[in-house]
């Protein structure tokens, strides 16, 4: 087992510090002994001897004192019997802690001068005090002695501290040369360690580092049978199950390759993906055919800006109008190509551009508005006949009408007012549609815009009990447009907004910057119930109406104001109202220079 390894790998690291440890217990406990023993009997003797030296002074004085009439007999007998007895203590604790040679000798000697000095001290005390009977004469000797026991202790005491210190000193060098030895050793133990556990870990992390690089021809010697080897044997395993997947994967691969080169062979749109630097990494026949009609042409396919903006993140490029379309000229005929351009996100960055062949749509849409517009116009001249004679019966030029003919004509003239309104705003739908319509577009302040929507929509807002409400942003850029036909977006936003407000509702008609002042964004905000989120995006298709509404007017306003915001290179929609309740229709215009020269814009 590995942990098996790595304790005997340790072992002698333990072993060793064990060692150096135990020797460093025994030295602490020597000097701790040395030093015990030379506090507890040396320093004894020493305090003994120091002491009984004191007492035997203290007697002497007494007597001299009680000699010179300074203290009575009964104070110098009370002193005597203290310090006598004091003396004898002292005397006993030195004889029981002898530890140095020749020491025994003088304190048997000095006891027996302690006794013949209290000896004296007990005559001189009976001779009425006299310190002359033999008082003076054994104070000296025994002085004597205690001088010479301490001189023997603090000798000892001397000799003592010097062994510690050099007993001190060789344990110092002892320890310093088994540290030394330890470094050696230690290292040589670490190193067989690391070879033990370190080297298996990292010929697998190499191997693991070449099989992330995708060199899957990796095996692992598997020498013990321990974790390691086990570890060994899994990655090999591992490493041949990887082989076999990439190798099943490959053919996979190749296979999907080959079909997706058949699919794309086999479509008759142009197909190009684009590399993450612009550069063409596949391209399908349909696509190789075009370049090559165009080579010996001006005409160029402007996709490689569109597929780098994607690229760099800016989003799906997904046109939903024919508008977007790239016209080229081959073979001697307009072709319309609708670019779409999807970003290749997962595996590399990438783009694919797919060119929509629409040129058959586009004509099935221009007859269809050509056919649109050519039969609104030959309606709209009988259909004015027709209006021209029925206000003429209801003005009763010819004749008196009855009531019920008056009301026949009446409501023949409302429908013929219908028609022609439906008629015309095909017409003009017709003209948006195509490029007709051509009007000029001068810079213009957004206040202006929508103060004069909001004084036009005055009547109209009063006439239901609403009112109208302005707020418009402060510094707003101008934009170009045309005055005339934002008019007409904003007429019809304002009457939607009225014909599905309650009465007494606000109506708000706002201004403000957007895209950090590139942009500025028109709204119209009513508080009716709303647009559904699943028909957010055909309320603006050409007959629409939502689910329920009445069945009043064709469903092309917010088609015509959508093709005239279009051609002003803005954008529309709608969203819930701030709150929840109602709808916010809105449009964003670029921004434009003040001052800018008039254009004519094709709307």
């Amino acid at each position: 087992m590995l942990r098996n390894r790595i304790l005997l790998g340790v072992a002698p690291l333990i072993i060793l510090l064990m060692l150096v440890g135990g020797y460093a217990v025994w030295l602490f406990v020597r000097l701790g002994g040395a030093i015990n023993t030379t506090l507890h009997e040396n320093y004894t003797s020493i305090v003994a001897m120091r002491d009984l030296k004191e007492h035997a002074r203290r007697i002497d004085q007494a007597f001299l004192a009680y000699h010179a009439g300074s203290a009575t007999l009964a104070q110098t007998r009370s002193v005597l019997d203290e310090q006598a007895a004091l003396c004898r203590n002292n005397v006993d604790a030195e004889l029981a802690i002898i530890t140095e040679p020749g020491e025994r000798t003088v304190a048997s000697r000095l006891k027996a001068q302690d006794e013949a000095f209290l000896a004296a001290a007990g005559t001189a005390l009976a001779q009425d005090g006299n310190p002359d009977a033999g008082l003076p004469s054994t104070l000296g000797p025994l002085l004597d002695s205690a001088s010479e026991i301490l001189s023997i202790n603090e000798r000892a005491m001397t000799q003592k501290d010097h062994r510690a210190r050099d007993t001190a000193s060789r344990s110092t060098r002892v320890m310093l040369l088994a540290m030394a030895a330890s470094l050696p050793l230690g290292l040589y133990f670490a190193y067989r360690l690391s070879g033990i556990v370190l080297r298996p870990i990292q010929r697998l992390t190499e191997s693991a580092r070449e099989l992330g690089e995708g060199n899957l021809d990796q095996v692992l010697p598997v020498s013990s049978p321990d974790e390691l080897g086990q570890l060994a044997d899994a990655f090999n395993k591992m490493a041949g199950k990887l082989r076999l997947y990439r190798q099943t994967t490959s053919e996979e691969l190749v296979h999907a390759r080959q079909a997706t080169e058949i699919v794309f062979a086999a479509l008759l749109d142009p197909i190009v993906i684009f590399s993450s630097d612009g550069e063409i990494a596949y391209q399908n026949p349909a696509s190789e055919r075009l370049r090559k009609k165009l080579a010996g042409t001006e005409t160029t396919l402007p996709v490689v800006p569109l597929a780098m903006k994607v690229i760099n993140g800016g989003g799906d490029y997904l046109p939903e109008s024919f508008d977007q379309s790239i016209c080229v000229r081959v073979d001697d005929r307009e072709k319309f190509l609708l670019p779409r351009v999807i970003g290749l996100r997962d595996g590399g960055a990438g783009a694919v551009v797919i060119l929509h062949d629409i040129t058959r749509f586009r004509l099935l849409d221009d007859v269809k508005t050509n056919l649109v517009a050519t039969v609104s116009h030959e309606l709209k001249t009988p259909l004015t006949s027709i209006r021209m004679a029925v206000y003429l019966l209801l003005e009763e030029r010819i004749g008196a009408l009855n009531p019920k003919q008056t009301e026949l004509l009446i409501a023949s003239r409302d429908d013929a007012e219908r028609l022609l309104d439906l008629i015309n705003n095909l017409l003009d739908l017709a003209k948006l549609e195509s490029g007709a319509a051509v009007s000029e577009r001068r810079a213009t302040h957004p206040e202006d815009l929508v103060h004069h929507a909001a004084d036009a929509a005055r009547e109209l807002v009063s006439t239901v009990g609403a009112q109208i409400t302005v707020q418009v942003g402060p510094n707003l850029p101008p934009v170009a447009v045309s005055a005339d036909q934002l008019g007409h977006v904003f007429s019809n936003l304002l009457s939607n907004a009225v014909k599905h407000s309650p009465p007494g509702e606000e109506i708000v008609l706002g201004a403000r910057a957007v895209d950090s002042g590139r942009s500025v964004r028109f709204s119209v905000t009513d508080h009716g119930p709303g647009v559904p989120r699943t028909e957010r995006e055909r309320v603006f298709d050409k007959f629409y109406r939502l689910p329920g509404e009445p069945r009043e007017g064709a469903g092309l306003g917010l088609a015509i104001c959508r093709e005239i915001v279009r051609a002003h290179e803005g954008e529309i929609g709608v969203v819930p109202a701030p709150g929840g309740r109602g709808s916010e229709f809105f449009f964003t215009l670029p921004a434009t220079t003040p001052g800018e020269a008039p254009t004519q814009q094709r709307i």
